[in-house]
């Protein structure tokens, strides 16, 4: 569950790498949460790759 210091802390640091505002919390498509550990960041870098991954190729097959 996202808080306000994470909220506050991801957008902080999307603009201080100059990221963009698609990047942002504001923007409603951005922004992000701190992972407790290790472990729960892997969790969460596979599963939005694998999202990623089914749209490409639900996109691909849209236009074949």
């Amino acid at each position: 569950i996202e808080n306000e210091l994470e909220i506050s802390t991801m957008d902080a640091l999307a603009k201080g790498l100059q990221l963009g505002e698609d990047f942002m919390h504001s923007s409603g498509k951005g922004g992000g949460i701190v992972q407790n550990t290790a472990s729960d960041a892997l969790v969460v870098v596979i599963a939005a790759a694998k999202t990623r991954m089914k749209m490409k190729v639900i996109m691909m097959h849209l236009f074949i």
